[in-house]
């Protein structure tokens, strides 16, 4: 007990360089409990290099530690957001943390999304350096057979959720140029003289080039936005959905449950979510009959998007398809976007 108090004392004076050897002396039951505790409050990345490298000179199981440290700051009852956050930097000071690495970002990710946290976790996502991404990416078009199907799943999820925030980011980039960037017309003033009208004609001529190159701009973002948003929609095997995973005894570990209700929240909330938001983007630059058709993708038994709506959601939904149909028959043609024969 005088020894666990000690290491106690050196972790709040942050002794780094003698907290690991004291708590490898420590009773084998307590040393993940305590040094992972200590080790959640430790977030500059050159003192979590430190706490790593010693650690694992002294023997200590520092991987299950770092595990659970990161565990520590997003299950407390008051989670910090940016904390969680900061906390993934643990996980990236060696190439075999990896998979605790996607792990630990997955769920960060789920829980700030569910908070609707999308810049924060935009930032959880970069924790995972590029490289790292890159043969997450490479590692998931193989579809290689030598993973496990957890291993899958991870992946899976980690792709999900990276592309949900990269169409999240398109879209942003859109909705500010298209409602904020549009240059407006000059007005004349009332009884101009000679001098206003020539001004005029210049400001509208200045006006006419700068609507070029919006209309120019816009056109290029909403192509990204619509393209990003479609590869959450048509995310091979459904958005979020657990394709790997069975659970045969019907017995779930409590985190894996947590998980699978989080991953369940997440696509009723943000799968309709999308669909508005595309609708949103092809409604508004006049593609009518594509904002129809999105009816035909809700419906789609591959991705099977219509499970994600609820009864309130699906009439939302149904409501925005109804307003294309009508500017298309406005435009003289069928209710779905056809010429009329």
């Amino acid at each position: 007990r005088i020894l666990t108090e000690y290491t106690r004392y050196l972790m709040s004076r942050d002794m780094l360089h003698l907290i690991p050897w004291y708590v490898s002396k420590l009773e084998q039951k307590n040393q993940v409990p305590l040094h992972s505790a200590y080790l959640s409050g430790v977030e500059r990345h050159e003192d979590q290099a430190v706490c790593l490298q010693l650690g694992l000179e002294c023997g200590l199981d520092i991987s299950a530690m770092i595990v659970s440290a990161v565990s520590i700051v997003r299950s407390g009852e008051a989670v910090d957001n940016e904390a969680m956050v900061k906390s993934l930097g643990w996980l990236t000071h060696h190439p075999s943390q990896v998979r605790d690495l996607l792990y630990q970002t997955n769920a960060v990710m789920r829980r700030l999304l569910g908070r609707g946290q999308v810049e924060l976790a935009a930032q959880a996502l970069c924790q995972v350096p590029r490289d790292t991404q890159t043969k997450v990416v490479a590692a998931w078009r193989s579809q290689s057979t030598e993973e496990d199907s957890m291993e899958r799943a991870l992946v899976r999820e980690y792709l999900a959720l990276k592309v949900y925030l990269e169409a999240q980011e398109a879209f942003s980039d859109w909705f500010d140029h298209f409602h904020r960037g549009q240059p407006k017309r000059p007005v004349m003033p009332e009884n101009p003289t000679f001098t206003e009208k020539v001004a005029h004609e210049q400001r509208e001529k200045q006006y006419l080039a700068e609507l070029d190159r919006w209309r120019g701009g816009q056109l290029i973002q909403s192509r990204q936005a619509e393209g990003k948003l479609k590869e959450v929609l048509n995310f091979s095997g459904g958005w979020l959905l657990d394709q790997d995973l069975e659970d045969d005894d019907g017995m779930l570990e409590e985190e894996e449950a947590q998980r699978r209700d989080e991953m369940s929240s997440l696509r009723a909330e943000l799968i309709p979510q999308s669909f508005l938001l595309l609708h949103s983007v092809l409604h508004n630059t006049g593609q009518y009959q594509a904002a129809i058709t999105l009816a035909n993708l809700v419906a789609d038994e591959k991705t099977a998007n219509y499970a994600a709506f609820g009864k309130e959601k699906m009439k939302q939904f149904l409501a925005k398809i109804r307003e294309s149909s009508m500017a298309v028959l406005d435009e003289g043609k069928d209710p779905w976007g056809f010429d009329k024969p």
